[in-house]
């Protein structure tokens, strides 16, 4: 199980409201917004080098693009702090999105999602009916 120490820090690429960002400092998450960091309109690579620098997993909805992106990265022997894979969501599904990273957090240290690619689909949230069910 993740301890605060070793919480996740978090970086929302632009194609995520950061609404969502928002919601999840209300639940305590230490995390950023490419649109509150003037990261808007850059390339995905600039968005993957400005996680990485800052020690932030990268959470978007674009799937297809940065898992060719870490393939890239990983045969160029470049690390980075993670990223987390979604499917886009609207706004009004972001508290299904919100249940996933949670079960992430709680279950993940950023140790772990180190040069990891995560997709919170379907299994986190059966993860998570199951551990509500269990606990």
């Amino acid at each position: 199980m993740a301890t605060e120490a070793e919480g996740l820090r978090v970086y929302l690429d632009e194609c995520i409201s950061p609404d969502l960002a928002s919601a999840m400092r209300q639940r305590g998450w230490d995390v950023v917004s490419a649109h509150e960091v003037g990261l808007v309109g850059v390339t995905d690579e600039e968005q993957l080098e400005f996680a990485t620098q800052t020690g932030r997993v990268l959470l978007t909805f674009d799937v297809r693009d940065f898992q060719e992106l870490a393939e890239r990265w990983a045969q160029q022997g470049k690390e980075h702090a993670g990223i987390l894979l979604c499917q886009h969501l609207p706004k009004q599904a972001y508290g299904r999105l919100l249940q996933r990273l949670e079960r992430v957090r709680n279950t993940l240290t950023a140790e772990q999602m180190r040069n990891a690619v995560v997709w919170l689909g379907s299994v986190w949230d059966k993860s998570v009916k199951e551990g509500d069910e269990d606990g």
